[in-house]
């Protein structure tokens, strides 16, 4: 017999003696085993998941809700009048829009965003208003997905 074979026939032995010492216990002693699990009542299932009174429940929910929205104010950035919208939204500075998208051209001229072009982008951003970045980002990381411009170094950020 070489040595896999004793080795097997080792493991063997130990699991059958494994198996003989789980049964060798008194029957009074063993576990009961439940093949099959208990049966569930759906009906008590939805009663402990549904409150008693789920519109008083949705009632008490929103009111907290509202309370809470007027202690904190309006949200930063919101408007309720067309003059707190043009407020809230100041337009970007023409020179600002000519400087970013000279930029953005001699970029995508180039094939290549450099961490430069990154710096000076930031550089005017403040004075761009958001749709105006929207526009600057979505030409550029659109330029990247059609291969256009490759990033060397960071990213479009504004």
């Amino acid at each position: 017999m070489d040595r896999t074979q004793a080795l097997l026939a080792t493991m063997i032995g130990v699991q059958i003696a494994g198996f003989a010492l789980l049964w060798w216990k008194p029957a009074d002693e063993r576990l009961p085993i439940a093949l099959t699990a208990p049966p569930i009542d759906p009906a008590s299932i939805q009663v402990a998941v549904k409150p008693s009174d789920e519109a008083a429940l949705r009632s008490a929910v929103r009111e907290v809700l509202r309370q809470e929205m007027r202690a904190q104010g309006p949200a930063p950035g919101h408007a309720s009048t067309a003059a707190s919208v043009a407020e809230a939204r100041p337009a970007s500075a023409p020179a600002a829009i000519q400087q970013s998208n000279q930029i953005v051209d001699r970029a995508l001229a180039a094939g290549v965003w450099t961490d430069a072009d990154n710096q000076a982008l930031l550089r005017v951003a403040p004075q761009l208003s958001q749709g105006d970045r929207i526009a600057l980002v979505d030409k550029l990381f659109g330029a990247i997905n059609r291969q256009q411009l490759k990033p060397a170094g960071a990213l479009p950020s504004l």
